[in-house]
């Protein structure tokens, strides 16, 4: 009988495939790249990319949401966060990313697009 490992997250995690920017500080410069979410969960995600970041990386997120209807824009999530796990080179090219997304956090972007 093999072992399992015990679950490590705290947080309930959802399949969503968005697009995601990302930045981090290369030296004196910020540095850009770009992915897709794999899951999300309010404590952080899983980001697809090209570009594997160091474990330790502080970067700032961008997830793109998709508009719901005409009526409804589509939003943008920013988070700041840190590089936790990464993985590659295989079909699961990537890096896990802890950040705090909060609903307030899409909740002030509703507003401020909507005030705009």
């Amino acid at each position: 009988m093999q072992a399992t490992a015990p679950e490590r997250r705290n947080a309930s995690r959802y399949r969503l495939h968005v697009p995601v920017l990302f930045s981090w500080a290369e030296g004196a410069t910020v540095a850009r790249g770009g992915g897709f979410t794999r899951d999300v969960s309010v404590r952080g995600l899983f980001v697809t990319s090209s570009i594997v970041l160091p474990v330790k990386t502080a970067l700032t997120l961008e997830m793109i949401l998709p508009a719901l209807s005409a009526e409804m824009p589509q939003n943008t999530i920013r988070a700041p966060g840190r590089v936790v796990r990464m993985f590659g080179p295989t079909e699961r090219t990537g890096f896990a990313v802890a950040a705090e997304l909060y609903a307030d956090t899409i909740n002030e972007e509703a507003s401020a697009r909507s005030s705009s």
